[in-house]
């Protein structure tokens, strides 16, 4: 479906002679072997969740967008071992997406934990900190693997502000009393 809409948007006239079929059927096999060799944990992320494990930190993932997609991601990634599996969210399994603050609120609730004892991680400003910052959860704010979201000033300020995940493992250790 994306690749149909792209081609609307560019014009089919574009393709010339060309089966539309086949242009998307390449294009979704390029997609899929970009994730099949592309698609990995960045250091700073695998460094982090290492110490987390190590310090047996009930570490989980809220995600927005199509469940069978994010949880591709998560498998494709082999970041599974390091989260607790009843930690995982999905945006339409919740019934609420970003920047709501109530999906924050929900998988909170589900994992029956307090907002206030949950830090959560995210690269936007807009749809990760402020939110769960309305929900009550301490926020990062990441501007590491290129910061493609977020903006040069954050109309919010979280509780933490890094470049690299690895500037975490000290806060964690000294501020919140983890051993890691």
């Amino acid at each position: 479906n994306h690749f149909d809409r792209l081609l609307d948007r560019l014009g089919r006239h574009r393709l010339g002679d060309r089966n539309p079929a086949v242009v998307i059927a390449a294009g979704i096999l390029a997609y899929h072997r970009t994730k099949e060799t592309d698609m990995e944990v960045l250091p700073d992320a695998r460094a982090l969740l290492d110490a987390l494990r190590w310090a047996e930190v009930r570490v989980g993932v809220l995600s927005d967008g199509l469940q069978v997609k994010q949880a591709e991601k998560l498998i494709r990634l082999d970041v599974l071992p390091y989260l607790d599996p009843s930690a995982i969210f999905f945006s339409d399994q919740l019934g609420v997406s970003k920047p709501n603050p109530k999906i924050f609120t929900k998988a909170c609730a589900a994992l029956d934990v307090d907002p206030a004892r949950v830090l959560y991680v995210g690269d936007r400003d807009t749809h990760d900190v402020a939110p769960a910052a309305a929900a009550g959860l301490r926020t990062v704010l990441y501007r590491g693997a290129g910061g493609k979201y977020v903006e040069a000033e954050p109309r919010c300020t979280p509780d933490h502000d890094v470049t690299d995940l690895r500037e975490l493992i000290p806060v964690l250790r000294e501020r919140y009393g983890l051993g890691v």
